[in-house]
C-alpha cells in the first residue's frame, strides 16, 4: 500500500488512545524484519533511517543516500500495514534537504549546536519547503542526554515553538533519555501539562529505557509516538553473538550469510527483531489497529 500520511496515523492513534512505534532499522534486512514484526502485530508503524548514523556509515557522502532511501521506501510501500517513513533526527542541513526528494513522507532536522532562534528559523523554513513536496516535519524541544543532565521541555516554550514553526509533531523531554539501557523515571505530570499546551502529537524519544507501566500512563496522558532504537540493536547483537558462539566453521560458508537458511548467522537476530517489534506494538496499544 502507499505510504500513509503521518497526520493520518496520529489522528487514528488519538482516536484509539494508543501510540505508534517508530523503529529504526540500519539496513534492508533489519527493515524487512521490522515491517514483518508490525505485520505480525497487525499494527500501524513508523520506520525510517537515522539522520545521525546513516551519514556516518556513508562517509558523509550524499551520493549513496538515494539508494538507501529508495530501498526503505519500496519495502515500506509493500508492507501489509499502514506505514509512515521518516528521515529521523539529522543535524546535517544538506541531508535533510535531500530527504525531501528521496521518498520519505516525514523528515526531521535536529542540531544540538544550533542556538534556540536558529532552531526555530531553520525548522520553520523546513516546514515550508516540505509542504511544497508533500512531506511532513517533526522536531524536538528539550535536551535528551544519556546521563543525568536532562533538560526537560517547558510547556509554554513548546507551545510557542509549534506556533512559530508549524511542525506536525514535537519530541519532548520529560525524564526520557537517549542511548540508555537502564530504566529512567518519566515525569508524568509534565507530560500532562505538555499535552495540554502543545496542539500537535507528542513524541517520546528514547523509548527503550522507559518502564512499561509509566509508558502506558504516558500514552494515556497524550503521547502518540514512541521511538525505539537501542532495544533493536541490543536484541539483534545478542542473537548474533549466540550464532557466532556456535560451531559455524563446520558449515558451508554460502549458507552462513544472506540465505535465510536455518544456518544463516543473521536469522536468529532477524527473528528476534521481529518478535521485539510485535512486543512493543502490544505495549503501545497499537496491535490489531491495522
Amino acid at each position: 500500500m502507499a505510504l500513509v500520511p503521518f497526520t493520518e496515523l496520529m489522528t487514528e492513534a488519538e482516536r484509539g488512545g494508543y501510540a505508534v512505534g517508530y523503529f529504526e532499522p540500519w539496513d534492508i534486512a533489519s527493515m524487512l524484519a521490522t515491517l514483518r514484526g508490525a505485520e505480525d502485530a497487525r499494527s500501524p508503524v513508523m520506520v525510517g533511517l537515522s539522520g545521525v548514523y546513516l551519514p556516518t556509515f556513508l562517509g558523509n557522502e550524499l551520493r549513496y543516500f538515494a539508494a538507501f532511501a529508495e530501498a526503505g521506501r519500496l519495502a515500506s510501500e509493500n508492507a501489509h500495514v499502514p506505514v509512515s517513513y521518516i528521515f529521523n533526527e539529522t543535524p546535517y542541513w544538506d541531508w535533510v534537504q535531500a530527504s525531501l526528494h528521496l521518498g520519505f513522507n516525514v523528515t526531521m532536522y535536529s542540531n544540538p549546536a544550533d542556538d534556540p532562534e536558529t532552531h526555530v528559523q531553520r525548522t520553520a523554513q523546513l516546514v515550508q519547503q516540505a509542504a511544497a513536496v508533500g512531506v511532513e516535519v517533526q522536531s524536538e524541544l528539550g535536551s535528551l542526554k544519556s546521563d543525568d543532565d536532562v533538560g526537560n521541555t517547558d510547556p509554554q516554550a513548546a507551545a510557542d515553538f509549534v506556533r512559530r514553526t508549524g511542525v506536525h509533531a514535537l519530541g519532548v523531554t520529560a525524564g526520557n533519555r537517549h542511548l540508555v539501557t537502564a530504566k529512567y523515571e518519566l515525569d508524568l505530570e509534565l507530560i500532562t501539562r505538555l499535552a495540554e499546551a502543545v496542539p500537535v502529537p507528542l513524541v517520546l524519544h528514547g523509548g527503550s529505557g522507559a518502564r512499561d507501566e509509566q509508558l502506558r500512563e504516558a500514552i494515556a496522558r497524550g503521547v502518540r509516538q514512541v521511538n525505539y532504537g537501542t532495544a533493536q540493536h541490543l536484541v539483534f547483537v545478542e542473537h548474533l553473538a549466540d550464532s557466532l558462539a556456535q560451531d559455524w566453521r563446520s558449515k558451508h560458508p554460502h549458507l552462513l550469510l544472506g540465505t535465510g537458511h536455518r544456518d544463516d548467522l543473521m536469522r536468529p537476530g532477524w527473528e528476534a527483531l521481529s518478535a521485539l517489534i510485535k512486543e512493543k506494538c502490544s505495549l503501545l496499544g497499537s496491535s490489531g489497529k491495522a
